[in-house]
């Protein structure tokens, strides 16, 4: 058995390899019109009665003049920049740490995140993502399925909480986990066997890199940033209060409960008033960044299909170089 697991947080890699590659595939499909929003038609078409050519990014409105028209198909380019990347991300770090398919869990994001419940703006100016990229997120969830790639999520928690869960499992286990993931959330995983890898630079963060970077403990840093708030998920921090202060006040007093419990000597009466002030927020915020690494979940495991898997990818115009360089990977076995 492989002493080591590579755990993928799924919709942060996604996200990037979508960004990391924005071009169409050279080949078309027929789509029926109903399901080609979004999608870029393959050809102008003319509309004789109207005198107007449709062309471009199909949006809702050019699909309902199409579908007055009589259209039934259209077709259209097929965008495949985040199936391509994302397997070539997982491909590659495969390659680096020489693990097995058996190695690797992919994580995604469950529905109605109890998060939700505790703050009502969590992530709230996030704006959604499109049609194509779910569609495309669709598509790498089947291929991962035809090369028995373990995947799970869970409704009601984030991935992240379950990339703690199987961190600590895999922990208790005595191997080494490496998490794939540009979310600094997941600094608080680090240990002495878990590292987290950031999937623009392939740089590996540890213990020495925490410790660098905060002179704190990784179990440390929700504290610091619950003082600091975090804009990416959209928590609000202590006004005017920086990571290097709050880093200074978590080495000091160890946490936010022992600040809060303490006299606040060496704080100014204006920081001391700001903190006072927002204790509810702060601790808040701890409670939206700190993981729940106790959730219980279970992973799926689809059925070896090879040519499935190629049907896809050939489907998707992918050079066949690339489609078996990626089988010789997910083929491999312990």
């Amino acid at each position: 058995m492989s002493q080591s697991v590579l755990i993928v947080d799924g919709m942060h890699t996604a996200y990037r390899a979508h960004y990391a590659f924005p071009l169409f595939s050279k080949s078309t499909e027929i789509r029926e019109i109903d399901r080609t929003l979004d999608f870029l038609l393959d050809s102008p078409i003319f509309l004789a009665e109207d005198s107007e050519e449709i062309a471009g990014t199909l949006t809702r409105k050019k699909i309902e003049k199409l579908k007055e028209r009589g259209y039934i198909e259209l077709s259209v380019r097929r965008p495949v920049n985040l199936v391509y990347t994302f397997l070539g991300i997982l491909v590659n770090q495969m390659n680096l740490l020489r693990l097995y398919p058996q190695d690797v869990v992919v994580v995604w994001e469950g529905q109605n995140n109890f998060k939700k419940e505790i703050a009502t703006d969590y992530k709230a100016d996030r704006a959604p993502m499109s049609e194509i990229f779910y569609e495309q997120i669709d598509e790498v969830q089947r291929l991962l399925a035809n090369v028995e790639i373990a995947q799970t999520s869970l409704d009601g928690h984030e991935a992240d909480d379950l990339i703690g869960a199987y961190a600590r499992k895999s922990e208790s286990e005595s191997k080494r986990v490496f998490i794939l993931s540009s979310d600094h959330d997941m600094w608080q995983l680090i240990s002495e066997k878990v590292v987290v890898i950031k999937p623009d630079s392939d740089a590996l963060l540890d213990l020495a890199w925490v410790n660098k970077r905060y002179q704190l403990s990784p179990k440390q840093l929700p504290d610091v940033w619950a003082l600091t708030g975090d804009a990416t998920d959209n928590i609000v921090g202590l006004k005017g209060i920086g990571e290097s202060t709050a880093s200074k006040w978590i080495q000091r007093w160890g946490s936010i409960e022992a600040l809060y419990a303490s006299d606040f000597d060496k704080i100014s009466e204006s920081k001391k008033k700001l903190v006072l002030e927002n204790r509810e927020m702060v601790f808040r915020n701890k409670e939206l960044i700190r993981l729940d690494r106790d959730v219980l979940f279970e992973l799926r495991m689809g059925k070896r299909d090879e040519n499935s898997f190629k049907t896809i990818c050939q489907r998707s115009g992918y050079r066949e170089s690339d489609v078996l360089r990626w089988l010789v990977v997910f083929s491999r076995q312990l």
